[in-house]
């Protein structure tokens, strides 16, 4: 299916929306789990999936021709959870340490935001040019 570069580009920022959005998540659960005994730290990577679906490595522009973007190959992201083994913070062998967390929180939140923002303007652009393809 062949979809116009807009459209590619509001997908990919709904995938990384979705990404930020499990690590949200993710950090919520490790602060609210700080004082378990024997709690792992989660962690959220979607990045390299990210890039993989939407920067072949034929590269950006490779896939474009008169009629947009296609998206055969194109593969699914996936965000993926996975816990965090390697160290202890504390004897009791939880590994969260808050201040970390609430910094990972501070900067995805920015993240999310930016997308936000950044997926607005994309839709401000299609109708704009919509309206424009309706005026005579």
């Amino acid at each position: 299916m062949n979809q116009s570069l807009e459209f590619n580009t509001i997908n990919m920022f709904s995938d990384a929306l979705k990404g930020s959005s499990k690590r949200h998540q993710a950090i919520s659960d490790n602060l609210a789990n700080v004082n378990t005994p024997g709690y792992k730290r989660k962690e959220v990577s979607f990045e390299q999936s990210l890039k993989e679906a939407y920067l072949p490595e034929t590269g950006w522009c490779s896939d474009l021709g008169p009629e947009g973007f296609e998206e055969k190959g194109k593969k699914p992201v996936q965000p993926k959870i996975h816990q965090v083994d390697d160290t202890s913070m504390r004897n009791d062998k939880n590994n969260v340490d808050p201040d970390r967390e609430m910094a990972n929180l501070s900067k995805n939140t920015l993240y999310y935001s930016g997308l936000s923002r950044m997926t607005q303007q994309q839709f401000e652009y299609l109708n704009q040019l919509i309206q424009s393809l309706g005026r005579p």
